[in-house]
């Protein structure tokens, strides 16, 4: 919560996809917990058909540098973001939001690698501002944007 509450409050693109996928998470806890009917759970042990899961994947990439939500991804996945988020889990081992920070920071590393830009600039580019860029970058790869361009 303090997670999702930091980036609204920064206004990252990134606390829309988090809080849609916990309050899709709430959502389901709150009628499996208090619905009068019990509700099965369903084992969901494969994954996304590798079809949409790739379909799913080719528009994260193509949209870094933009607001990405959990219901267009459950969307593009033809199903509920609940049943959506369970699945990308399975399929790649971290939920929705993670994988996109994940994608954004590498695109950053290859965008500090690659070209003159910026670190403001790459930062805006893959959907952050620059203090959470960096904040961001120096959480996943261990260095800030800066002493990772040094060394690349």
């Amino acid at each position: 919560m303090m997670a999702l509450h930091a980036d609204l409050e920064d206004g990252q693109p990134t606390g829309s996809l988090y809080g849609e996928m916990l309050a899709a998470t709430f959502a389901a806890y709150l009628v499996k917990r208090f619905s009068i009917r019990p509700v099965a759970a369903k084992h969901t042990a494969r994954g996304l058909p590798k079809a949409r899961l790739k379909r799913v994947l080719e528009y994260i990439s193509a949209h870094l540098g933009n607001e990405i939500r959990l219901g267009t991804l459950a969307s593009i996945a033809g199903m509920s973001r609940h049943h959506f988020s369970e699945l990308f889990r399975c399929s790649t081992g971290v939920s929705p939001h993670q994988y996109v920070i994940g994608q954004r920071v590498e695109r950053g590393k290859q965008m500090l690698r690659d070209t003159d830009l910026s670190i403001l600039e790459i930062g805006l580019a893959t959907g952050f501002d620059q203090s959470h860029f960096t904040k961001t970058f120096r959480r996943i790869a261990r260095v800030t944007p800066r002493d990772y361009r040094i060394a690349a």
